[in-house]
């Protein structure tokens, strides 16, 4: 990943036309902040929902990792750590769960709502490479298992997630 850092990535812009969340603004700020909540409540809620004790100190995550997140438990047999090991969840509870994709080799199972809101308002990644600036639509940003798990480049920052408002 590319070493950037920009003030931009640390604001939240809400205007008419979108909300645009800076990669490093923590969730707490995002799921507490006035405009967002009136513009776009359900964002606000997923973002309180996903920050759950479950991994230390979410409040404090930016918002550009919580959708990057993947459940597997490194004590159960996985094809992409280990190809040909298997895969517990294919035919577990968590079979369900796979909301972002599966395949006949293995399912990650997503456990944030706040992804989900993302998907659901077709909201849009800002990612920066070695060729410029791109815009990666959410929904398209999960592949599916057991290959790689996102379309990120290895060189690509996410430097703001933007979320259209109005139809």
């Amino acid at each position: 990943m590319l070493a950037l850092r920009t003030a931009s990535q640390r604001q939240i812009t809400v205007n008419a036309d979108a909300i645009r969340f800076g990669a490093l603004i923590p969730m707490s700020e995002a799921a507490g902040h006035a405009g967002v909540r009136q513009a776009a409540p359900v964002i606000a809620e997923s973002l309180q929902l996903a920050a759950s004790g479950q991994y230390g100190e979410p409040w404090r995550e930016p918002v550009a990792a919580d959708p990057l997140r993947v459940f597997s438990r490194t004590t159960w047999p996985c094809n992409k750590r280990e190809p040909g090991s298997g895969c517990s969840a294919l035919h577990g509870f968590n079979r369900q769960h796979a909301v972002l994709g599966t395949s006949d080799a293995r399912i990650s199972t997503y456990h944030g709502d706040f992804a989900q809101a993302l998907i659901a308002l077709d909201a849009a990644l800002e990612v920066r490479g070695p060729v410029g600036t791109r815009r990666l639509p959410f929904a398209k940003l999960h592949r599916l298992p057991p290959n790689v798990k996102t379309d990120l480049d290895a060189d690509d920052i996410i430097l703001a997630t933007k979320v259209p408002l109005g139809a």
